[in-house]
């Protein structure tokens, strides 16, 4: 995430082979597609845009309380 927008990284490179942190991944991607349906974005700028739209205006009215410019 920066300014630019987000994106997924290779997965291997934020977590040690050897940590389970693929098995992990794996796991939790499985349990949210049995219990809610859901599986991963596969652009995570959709996610940002829709939250912007859905919320933005209040974010940026709670925001201005606690940074100056906001």
């Amino acid at each position: 995430m920066d300014w630019g927008g987000a994106s997924f990284g290779e997965y291997r490179g934020y977590h040690r082979q050897n940590d389970g942190g693929g098995q992990a991944h794996e796991t939790y991607v499985a349990w949210l597609n049995r219990h809610f349906g859901l599986a991963p974005p596969d652009d995570p700028n959709g996610l940002i845009d829709a939250a912007e739209n859905e919320v933005g205006a209040q974010f940026r009215t709670w925001i201005r309380a606690f940074i100056e410019g906001a």
